[in-house]
């Protein structure tokens, strides 16, 4: 979850210009169909991906939408 990782600096799908607002599903799905930049663990490049890759990972395994969770988790005031 680095900026080390090698993956492209944008996915093909739910780049910032993409008007489709697609899951955040689709998004990492999409970079099946990409290759690697750079060897990972190599030079250091900023990677959006890496958010979306994230996101998916916790919609994984708290069984709710990024989106959904981030509003309860992290935005929500704190007692």
């Amino acid at each position: 979850m680095s900026h080390r990782s090698g993956l492209v600096r944008e996915p093909p799908v739910g780049h910032y210009f993409d008007p489709t607002e697609p899951t955040v599903a689709a998004t990492v799905k999409s970079l099946n169909s990409t290759a690697l930049v750079y060897e990972p663990g190599t030079p250091h490049q900023v990677f959006e991906c890496r958010d979306h890759s994230c996101g998916y990972v916790l919609e994984r395994r708290k069984e709710e939408p990024y989106a959904k969770y981030l509003k309860h988790a992290v935005l929500a005031p704190w007692d």
